[in-house]
């Protein structure tokens, strides 16, 4: 709570789905305040591999969010519906 956007630099991690398994049609990082999203991050490409991302911030004046939302979306239906892993390491937010 109250984490100030304008003391940040950056949030950085590193990020990979299973091998031959689904991915999610969307990932994002969302952060909020008070159930708004003030910034929104789509996550691409996800790869295999681990692959680092890092997002910059720039805010001249204080920007206080209470939340750091990680949305996977997945809108396929039926036979296409299947199941995988997204995996996340090395989260850094400087």
């Amino acid at each position: 709570k109250n984490l100030d956007l304008s003391q940040v630099k950056r949030l950085q991690f590193e990020l990979k789905s299973a091998p031959g398994g689904a991915q999610p049609n969307l990932f994002s990082i969302q952060l909020k305040k008070s159930r708004d999203t003030i910034r929104s991050f789509p996550v691409k490409p996800i790869t295999a591999e681990w692959r680092l991302y890092s997002f910059e911030f720039e805010s001249a004046s204080s920007a206080p969010i209470d939340e750091v939302v990680f949305v996977f979306e997945n809108t396929k239906v039926g036979a296409l519906n299947r199941k995988g892993s997204i995996f996340l390491k090395n989260a850094l937010i400087e």
